[in-house]
């Protein structure tokens, strides 16, 4: 469940920092700033996905069940 919570958390810091990311008017650096943002984007998808995929096995293996 930590584990859940902290990629997800991770995931949502690098989405945001992608959303955030301005791009220059000049087009000087266009490219480095583009490869920039799809890097962050890729980060945070890879991050968001580890974070499903211990979700659906901790759904599989029982662990999210009602204990009281």
């Amino acid at each position: 469940m930590v584990l859940i919570a902290f990629m997800g958390t991770v995931a949502a810091w690098w989405w945001f920092k992608v959303s955030c990311h301005d791009v220059s008017e000049n087009g000087q650096h266009f490219t480095r700033e583009l490869r920039e943002i799809a890097r962050l984007n890729a980060r945070a998808a890879i991050a968001q996905s580890i974070a499903s995929i211990c979700a659906v096995v901790l759904w599989l293996t029982g662990a999210y069940v009602y204990q009281g």
